[in-house]
């Protein structure tokens, strides 16, 4: 048996060791790279969904005009493909630039309102989290930091555990727009959660089971610690 497999790794040590490296880098100022900055969010998906849309109409056009007998039904199928195609192209684009907070900083002008130009900065409250919950070897103990206070940890939970959505939509009177999506993108990396829809996080979060359930009913009840902490959150992406 070859040695170099012989060790294994605990893996609450390699939780443990991937939390301070991600702590370790706020405090230095560093920015994590988020799911927003990806190449497969701002080009392949974009790409995708543009040229099935422009085959689509174009398809769609094409028969139409066939039907009622037109002598020029391919060239506007293809036509029609073309221009969708660009469209839908630059909709997505602009959709992505929104998300990095580009495009206000482009046209220095706060689209979505949110009283930023730009993405919105963390407010400064930030916390560590740590609990005995869940876990698919048994019971470990979960930490993780996050954005807001431990007041509005609570009462997001238990609206939660009551039904609430875990979308930004749902909590816009408790959170910012960049620490909610911070907080769920936490949720996600450390398997709490998982996206509704990988490739529209608008629609929000759905908590594993029955890890993430067990920690969101264990902070509604109040069974966890949280230090408060004034290390500056990475800027939501």
């Amino acid at each position: 048996m070859n040695r170099k497999f012989d060790t294994l790794v605990d893996p609450q040590q390699a939780f443990d060791a991937a939390n301070a490296m991600e702590i370790n880098a706020r405090r230095h100022g560093h920015e994590i790279m988020t799911y927003y900055q990806t190449p497969t969010v701002g080009v392949l998906i974009p790409f995708v969904q543009s040229i099935v849309t422009g085959i689509a109409l174009g398809i769609a056009f094409g028969v139409t005009a066939w039907m009622i007998g037109l002598n020029s039904a391919f060239k506007i199928a293809l036509a029609t493909w073309a221009i969708a195609q660009a469209l839908v192209w630059l909709c997505l684009l602009v959709v992505w630039f929104n998300r990095l907070g580009l495009l206000e900083q482009l046209l220095k002008t706060d689209l979505n309102k949110d009283g930023y130009i730009g993405n919105p900065p963390s407010g400064g409250t930030s916390g560590t989290i740590k609990l005995i919950a869940a876990s698919p070897n048994g019971h470990s103990t979960q930490i993780g930091h996050l954005p807001g206070t431990k007041e509005q940890l609570t009462e997001l939970a238990r609206g939660l555990v009551k039904g609430s959505s875990f979308s930004y939509d749902s909590w816009r009177q408790l959170y910012s727009r960049g620490d909610f999506y911070l907080l769920q993108s936490t949720f996600v990396r450390r398997d709490w959660a998982q996206w509704k829809n990988p490739g529209v996080h608008t629609l929000g979060v759905e908590l594993t089971d029955p890890q993430g359930l067990d920690i969101i009913e264990k902070i509604a009840r109040g069974e966890f610690e949280f230090e408060e902490d004034t290390t500056p959150l990475p800027r939501a992406r």
